[in-house]
């Protein structure tokens, strides 16, 4: 070796040494792993308090598990129930349980709103004074009466002759649930079982991979304890930490199934052809070595690395170890030579060096094309990849050409051997047939896509729903009827009290809906605490009500046991003017606003700085509520279509960056081919991404943004096949022997992506899996038009 080339190899090698420095670094601090696939996407380009309204909501439901503990006993229900929720409480996993109501609780229910009892009113009630139906106001409150099982006391009586607290607080539970107060717990019966609900927040993240394993032993040790112990007990559960765990396993699984099996195949392959453990070696460090880096940059770059950078990244092998094939084969063109082992090292790097570095520069460029991407994971797996490759590349220019070794067999590889038939019928392939077949096949496929080719940007359909977990999901809320949904209303305005206002025209207009089966419920603060305005109207209809001298209203009272005393002492307080009403933060200043408060979003720097959500349940008619007109202050978000929308917009963006890039680099070809030879090379890997594609669409894929993507991938990889054969000068069997090894670790990489469950890397797997078969098989068209010669000369010592 060259003194100049040591400095450059000492130079890789403590690049090399600080990545795997910082690398371990991070491990031993403790790398943040997210597994929520939107955090692939950019940050929405919704206004702020849209963006917050969003994070509020999906924390809420993110974090909320939901248990049903069931036996047809119910003495052994709740045996079982309390035995769990012991368990959830030392668990030291939630934040907040919900399992009993105890009477105490109540009791502060009825304390903080009873002050206001003669301004909060059910809406029944409000529209039977508004139409000063008295006799039927007092009908109602007489069925409290002689209801054999209302928990009614003569203190409540004097104090709420007309029941006003109690249908108040009756009218705060809008959602038709089968659940019912027994014994201070929340309990349904369904197919012949009592199940008690118990209702659990987690502390942390759900996505955060140690929540998800804490959670996954706590929660299978105690399912499998109780079940076991107490007979015919069953113990269901629903929520986001259900999924994500079984996507994080999957990922995981796919992970050691992609970079493993892509990682046998190579040492398998790498054995065979070149039956020796020093390439075998060589290669492993040169995949190591880019693997490390690429982690390491997008961990600097990002301070965390999403699984799916680690799936997609686990595919880099099959590409960064095509350097390492065309060093070792282009190595065994030379091993027949009388020269020394590092005259031949010098000579491969020199022959192989214009082709690589052509071929590396290409992928990066199609890599950055990612780069530019809003899409904070896919600028992770461009980052990884960039630096991966770069890495790999620089390992073969700089380390490989350091180490002296015997590869050569004993006889030729049988690829050689079956190449040269294959690179004549090239050679002698007819120019005017070849021009007829490009035009033709580019003519035909496109148009054939363009008309028949369907995309689908649903965010749903990028991943799967496991189907014991959906199962089990759909029998909670059947059993339970309670459907909280993705949409719902922002409420905003410049005080606190225009928000409730903005809130109560909200629910007039989501009352229609209610009735005719749009929607099952609603639920917000205003239903917790009406606004000022509100409580000043119920006060007013209550005293217009009783200054009416009604005879059906003092005949109730008397026959209550009201004396005149008390009737006159009851009209004096309605007619004493209102100074004190119940507020929003009164009410969120209680413990027993904690399951409802993050309807309160409070106060932001907007310009309406004041904002509250209002959440659905149980949409039947989505495109119906959309069409639900109302006021600029209350804003209807679904946002998991505004993703889907945002899919959409990027997935038309990366085909125009997919247009460019083939563009660009076929102007850079033409610098240094010449425009008709740059045709031979470009042809490949644009047949190849219109076939798969083509092959995609007749199995039923769909394109969307992921997919898109493995075209600029199918351009990185086969423009890197058509410019090795580009470069040949003499021997293109031994190019055709590298691209081959090259396409099947390549294949057999993405071709495990194909058999991923996760639909967005299925059909990305399928589509890199068809484009670089068809690239392979395309690629030796690129010799063509060149002064090289398709020559059968094989080393003697290669010779059979």
């Amino acid at each position: 070796m060259h003194f100049n080339n040591s400095i450059k190899l000492w130079c890789w090698l403590f690049l090399l040494f600080l990545a795997i420095t910082y690398l371990m670094i991070s491990f031993d601090n403790g790398i943040k792993l997210e597994s929520n696939i939107i955090k692939l996407l950019p940050v929405s380009e919704q206004q702020e308090n849209v963006q917050n309204a969003i994070n509020v909501v999906t924390k809420n439901i993110g974090q909320k598990t939901v248990f049903l503990i069931g036996n047809k006993n119910k003495t052994e229900a709740l045996k079982a129930a309390e035995l769990f929720y012991k368990k959830l409480n030392t668990s030291s996993l939630f934040s907040q349980i919900t399992y009993s109501f105890e009477s105490s609780k109540l009791q502060k229910l009825y304390s903080l709103y009873l002050p206001y009892k003669n301004q909060l009113l059910s809406h029944s009630q409000k529209e039977q004074l508004q139409n000063k139906n008295y006799s039927t106001f007092t009908q109602q409150a007489l069925q409290k009466i002689y209801n054999p099982v209302s928990p009614l006391s003569s203190e409540q009586l004097e104090n709420d002759p007309f029941f006003n607290l109690m249908n108040f607080l009756q009218n705060q539970n809008t959602l038709k649930s089968r659940l019912y107060l027994d014994n201070n717990h929340l309990m349904t019966k369904y197919k012949n079982q009592y199940f008690i609900f118990i209702s659990a927040d987690l502390k942390n993240d759900t996505y955060a991979l140690h929540t998800q394993e804490k959670f996954k032993a706590f929660y299978n040790a105690a399912k499998s304890q109780i079940e076991n112990n107490i007979t015919n007990t069953k113990i269901l559960s629903m929520g986001a930490i259900h999924y994500t765990i079984e996507g994080t396993d999957s990922a995981k699984k796919e992970i050691s199934t992609i970079g493993l099996g892509s990682l046998l195949g190579i040492i398998i392959l790498i054995l065979i052809v070149f039956r020796s453990a020093t390439p075998l070696i060589l290669s492993v460090v040169s995949i190591s070595s880019g693997v490390a880096t690429g982690l390491a940059a997008c961990l600097y770059f990002f301070n965390e690395i999403h699984i799916f950078t680690l799936v997609f990244g686990s595919s880099l092998i099959g590409v960064s170890i095509d350097y390492s094939f065309h060093y070792f084969s282009e190595r065994l063109n030379f091993s027949g030579d009388s020269a020394d082992d590092n005259t031949v090292n010098k000579k491969t790097i020199q022959h192989i060096f214009p082709a690589i570095s052509m071929g590396m520069l290409s992928s990066v460029l199609a890599y950055m094309a990612l780069a530019a991407s809003p899409f904070p994971g896919l600028q992770q797996i461009s980052v990884f990849s960039m630096i991966g490759l770069i890495t790999a590349y620089s390992c073969v220019i700089f380390l490989y050409p350091a180490i002296n070794f015997k590869n050569t067999p004993s006889s030729a590889p049988i690829v050689l051997k079956l190449a040269q038939p294959v690179l004549n019928k090239w050679k002698n392939i007819n120019k005017t047939q070849l021009h007829l077949f490009i035009i033709f096949s580019i003519s035909v496929f496109s148009s054939v896509l363009f008309f028949n080719l369907q995309s689908d940007d649903n965010i749903r359909n990028l991943h799967n729903r496991p189907e014991k977990i959906a199962a089990e999901e759909k029998l909670i809320k059947e059993a339970i009827r309670t459907n909280t949904e993705n949409q719902f209303y922002l409420i905003q305005g410049k005080t606190a009290e225009a928000v409730l206002q903005n809130e109560e025209r909200l629910y007039s207009l989501l009352d229609t809906l209610v009735s005719n089966n749009t929607i099952e419920a609603y639920q917000g603060s205003a239903i917790f605490t009406p606004s000022e305005k509100h409580q000043l109207t119920n006060h007013k209809l209550l005293k217009d009500a009783i200054n009416s001298n009604d005879p059906a209203l003092k005949n109730y009272l008397l026959n209550i046991g009201y004396s005149n005393d008390n009737i006159q002492k009851l009209i004096d307080d309605l007619n004493t003017p209102l100074i004190d009403t119940l507020n929003i933060e009164k009410w969120l200043a209680t413990d027993l606003s904690s399951d409802a408060k993050f309807h309160w979003l409070g106060k932001s720097t907007t310009e309406n700085p004041y904002q509250s959500i209002v959440t659905l349940y149980g949409i039947h008619d989505l495109e119906k509520l959309k069409l639900l007109k109302t006021p600029n202050d209350i804003i209807f978000v679904d946002y998991v279509d505004d993703i889907s929308n945002t899919l959409k917009t990027y997935r038309e963006h990366v085909n125009i960056l997919i247009f460019s890039a083939y563009t660009f680099i076929f102007i850079i070809l033409c610098f240094r081919y010449g425009w008709y030879k740059s045709i031979f090379i470009i042809t490949p890997p644009l047949l190849a991404a219109l076939s798969a594609l083509l092959i995609a669409m007749s199995i039923g894929i769909k394109v969307n943004y992921f997919n898109s993507l493995a075209v600029i991938l199918i351009l990185g990889i086969g423009i890197d096949y058509s410019l090795f054969y580009a470069e040949n000068k003499t021997r293109a069997e031994f190019t055709m022997l590298a691209i081959l090894l090259s396409a099947t670790t390549t294949i057999l990489a993405f071709g495990l992506l194909a058999l991923s469950n996760t639909p967005a890397l299925h059909s990305f797997g399928v589509i890199v899996l068809v484009g670089i078969s068809v690239a392979f098989l395309l690629s030796p068209m690129a010799s063509l038009n060149s002064n090289k010669s398709f020559k059968n000369i094989t080393p003697k010592r290669m010779q059979a």
